[in-house]
């Protein structure tokens, strides 16, 4: 029998991937060239092997402790409650961090893409809307929100299919690999491991995934491993495409230029590519808020969040009201008092690694 108000395992998959897969792999290629040259594509290699061990650790978690309330079940039942306390506060602050960045990424990029000015360039106003848009959005039911997540995934995902297509063809004399530059490889995992940042989200809605906790297992490893290798091969392919040195000037977004085009056919590819980022972007935007609010909602049910009474309340969808909205005000009142992506980029890396290390100690207590 179906499982009325859940999720597929292909669509925890996505969901994941959509989180990870947002504009890290079109803005970090270029300093991880600059820095690594061209084996800097390794970097990708080297932060998964980096990461795998954490990867276990939380993967593992979603086995040994069942129930829902991800971070704060898992070291509630491994470690004590305080620590589970902590570690979903620090998650989800991190998270609030990762949603703050990702909104005033998106608006610098509807103002340069689509030149917006004026009034409709007013951050206030542009924040407000695209926090709105995502807050209506996330009150749907869980089903269409994986389809929504499931699609619009796989429509971000075909400016990298592209260049792992077509980079084959470019091989032979674009680039001359100096062994020199394997030394400056672990430089570039820095950059590399913003990328993979919400790898864990399935630990959040593992409750959400038809088949219960055990699949949350498998939704980890195989958004993981396919995004490391999507990653790696896009990256490569961006190197053979328009070598090294033009990487390191013009980034990865400028790679339809060295294609053999027509110019204008080059500016058409190029356009697409720019709106394929703001699609990345808004798209891990809704799939972090998603977390956030899942997050906040557990918290509620748990009653250790303020007005715990009010955040439980749904939507004939399921779909808790009052914490959707209260998220998005939250993120909005974080951007209006400090529009800076850097901070926020700093608070996501601290807030997450509190979350594993406790989830590490959890599992290794176990």
């Amino acid at each position: 029998m179906e499982e009325k108000g859940k999720i597929s395992l292909f669509a925890a998959v996505l969901i994941s991937m959509n989180i990870m897969i947002g504009a890290g792999i079109f803005m970090n290629p270029q300093p991880m060239a600059i820095i690594g040259g061209t084996f800097s594509f390794l970097g990708w290699v080297f932060a998964a092997g980096l990461l795998f061990p954490v990867i276990w650790g939380v993967a593992r978690a979603s086995q040994v402790f069942p129930g829902e309330g991800g971070f704060y079940n898992y070291c509630k039942l491994g470690i004590n409650e305080t620590a589970g306390f902590f570690a979903n506060w620090a998650y989800l602050v991190g998270y609030l961090g990762t949603a703050s960045t990702l909104v005033l990424f998106i608006r610098y990029n509807l103002v340069s893409q689509l030149g917006l000015s004026g009034f409709w360039a007013n951050p206030i106003l542009l924040n407000f809307i695209l926090i709105l848009i995502i807050s209506l959005l996330n009150l749907l039911s869980i089903e269409l929100i994986s389809k929504i997540q499931g699609g619009t995934t796989i429509l971000k995902l075909l400016p990298l299919f592209f260049v792992i297509a077509i980079f084959m063809f470019y091989m032979g004399g674009t680039i001359e690999y100096n062994t020199s530059c394997l030394a400056s490889v672990p430089l570039t995992i820095p950059f590399a491991l913003f990328g993979f940042w919400g790898f864990e989200s399935c630990c959040v809605i593992g409750h959400l995934i038809k088949g219960g906790q055990s699949q949350v297992f498998k939704a980890v490893y195989i958004a993981f491993f396919a995004v490391t290798a999507i990653y790696t091969l896009f990256h490569f392919g961006l190197l053979n495409i328009m070598g090294v040195e033009n990487l390191k000037v013009f980034g990865a977004w400028s790679f339809p230029r060295f294609l053999g085009l027509s110019s204008a056919w080059a500016k058409i590819v190029e356009i697409f590519i720019g709106y394929a980022i703001l699609l990345s972007a808004f798209n891990a935007l809704y799939g972090v808020s998603l977390s956030n609010v899942t997050n906040m909602f557990n918290f509620a049910k748990q009653g250790i969040f303020p007005s715990s009474g009010k955040l439980v309340k749904v939507n004939k969808f399921d779909r808790p009201i009052y914490a959707i909205f209260l998220h998005g005000f939250i993120v909005f009142i974080l951007i209006m008092l400090i529009p800076m992506m850097n901070v926020w980029f700093g608070l996501t890396n601290l807030g997450i690694m509190i979350s594993y290390t406790l989830t590490q100690l959890a599992v290794l207590l176990y």
